[in-house]
């Protein structure tokens, strides 16, 4: 996955698009043109509802719903001590997940979509940047026949 993303659909539009049961966003989203790793952002994932007030009425009790929710960019390797100020890892490479031990579990069983508008890639531009690092310059990658886009 990419480090910088745009997604600025709202709540009803990614319920439409990704036939999401229930809206557990809890009213936290916000369009936002460049979410970063650790930012809070839409995810869609099928789990079992979190407020049984909050099932589709044709849903059985126990049964996994498509839900949306506000969630914060990063993985939390299982072997962390503190959950809450430990480094989140924010990427991997598809052909190496399956075989890294902080991948391999999530990849099986904590699966979700990360709908998004785009990604930025940056290329080295050659003209000094900050700090004495080379200049980079961002490009927008787009869907060309605008489905909606979604991360893995």
């Amino acid at each position: 996955m990419c480090g910088r993303y745009a997604a600025s659909k709202s709540p009803a539009e990614l319920i439409e698009a990704y036939e999401i049961d229930v809206d557990a966003s809890g009213g936290q989203l916000a369009a936002d043109y460049n979410v970063a790793p650790t930012a809070t952002a839409p995810v869609v994932l099928t789990r079992r509802a979190r407020d049984p007030e909050a099932m589709p009425p044709v849903a059985a009790p126990d049964s996994p719903v498509r839900q949306l929710r506000a969630l914060r960019w990063g993985l939390v390797p299982s072997w962390a001590k503190d959950t809450g100020t430990c480094s989140r890892m924010i990427n991997a490479r598809m052909e190496k997940a399956a075989h890294s031990s902080a991948f391999r579990k999530p990849l099986a069983a904590r699966r979700c979509l990360v709908p998004a508008d785009g990604w930025f890639e940056w290329r080295v531009t050659g003209r000094p940047g900050k700090y004495g690092k080379p200049g980079k310059q961002p490009y927008f990658m787009i869907r060309a026949d605008a489905v909606p886009l979604a991360f893995a």
